[in-house]
């Protein structure tokens, strides 16, 4: 029998906080991020996973290609926040989008594979 992990609210919120700043260093080029792999006309519309290279994983929704929200956010220890969660706690993470789309291999020339 295997033991189900239990999230708690806690949990929750120190992976909200720890994402932001875990962003903050992707932003300012001190951590690496890479896509899943998928090419542009795969993701231009739906969810795109981003692999950080301290671990974390973030799962965006696009729209038309455009960053729309996160989707689910899940820290190196395996906690998840999930859009939902994400919406009703969190405002900043509810409204973060990059600055710099480059960065995050936006542009469809970038999106065909980890970088």
């Amino acid at each position: 029998m295997s033991v189900k992990k239990i999230t708690s609210d806690e949990d929750r919120r120190r992976v909200a906080v720890a994402a932001l700043e875990v962003l903050t260093k992707i932003e300012a080029g001190e951590i690496s991020i890479s896509t899943d792999g998928k090419t542009w006309d795969e993701i231009c519309y739906g969810e795109v996973w981003f692999i950080a290279g301290n671990g974390w994983r973030f799962t965006v929704y696009l729209d038309g290609g455009d960053w729309n929200y996160f989707d689910r956010i899940t820290s190196v220890d395996g906690v998840s926040i999930d859009f939902d969660w994400i919406a009703d706690n969190s405002p900043d993470l509810s409204d973060w989008s990059p600055s710099d789309s480059e960065l995050w291999r936006l542009a469809p020339s970038n999106l065909r594979g980890p970088v």
